[in-house]
């Protein structure tokens, strides 16, 4: 049974930090599990996340109100699936102002969508403090925070594993570091790490790829029990739990 349709928003107060990274990995396992989501590239002219979904993604432009429409019309005129929206930095602020002035939360509701904000902090007091802020006081359904550990530890020091640990209580996912050299591997348009679990092996080295595969199936498992809670809401919704 298909339960609502999610709005992903994947965003953060700081730059390249692994937001299309993110926006990827929750991507392949929607697709990995058999959902249909629509990428939404912010990062307009250069559209990163969209060069790896040609046609599954759309690129816009939130500085302009062509764009921010072109954006939230689409998925009210096409309710019935997923949405990942990979938003610049500089933009995360523009954007929930946006969605308040043009009451797009109600609408959205109203169509049975739900906007989960997928907030990747770093190891400092200035970005978890934003983030807090964002968990608080900006509009969405569900907020899920996330560490990317190739930026460092957020867990290291007690005031801000203090202030992370109130911010994921309704879930967090973790991404752990991983070999440069495999990374590199991930630049690659054509590589998918759905693709990479079903057994495809991009030429990788075995090193290469056994460190890709652990760091996918951590994160894909980490998104699967994101996702089991978010089901069962909407099951509970539905009067079936």
């Amino acid at each position: 049974m298909d339960v609502g349709p999610k709005i992903y928003v994947v965003c953060s107060d700081r730059a390249r930090n692994g937001k299309t990274l993110l926006t990827r990995l929750y991507t392949d396992f929607l697709l990995a599990v058999g959902r249909d989501p629509l990428v939404i590239d912010a990062n307009s002219p250069e559209g990163t996340a969209a060069g790896y979904y040609p046609d599954r993604s759309i690129i816009v432009d939130l500085n302009r109100v062509k764009g921010q429409m072109t954006a939230l019309d689409t998925m009210l005129m096409m309710p019935e699936r997923d949405y990942l929206i990979d938003l610049p930095a500089r933009l995360f602020s523009k954007f929930f102002d946006v969605l308040e002035e043009l009451n797009f939360i109600e609408e959205s509701r109203a169509a049975g969508l739900e906007l989960i904000i997928l907030f990747i902090v770093e190891p400092s007091m200035s970005s978890l403090k934003t983030a807090k802020d964002v968990y608080l006081s900006y509009p969405h359904d569900r907020f899920i925070a996330v560490r990317n550990e190739a930026f460092g530890h957020v867990l290291d020091r007690y005031e801000e594993a203090k202030i992370y640990f109130d911010i994921s209580a309704y879930g967090e996912i973790a991404m752990p570091e991983c070999g440069k050299q495999a990374m590199e591997a991930v630049a690659d348009p054509e590589f998918s790490f759905r693709a990479l679990l079903d057994g495809e092996d991009y030429d990788l080295s075995p090193e290469n790829a056994r460190s890709l595969r652990g760091f996918a199936q951590l994160v894909f498992g980490q998104i699967r029990d994101i996702q089991l809670k978010l089901d069962i809401v909407d099951l509970k919704k539905m009067g079936l739990v």
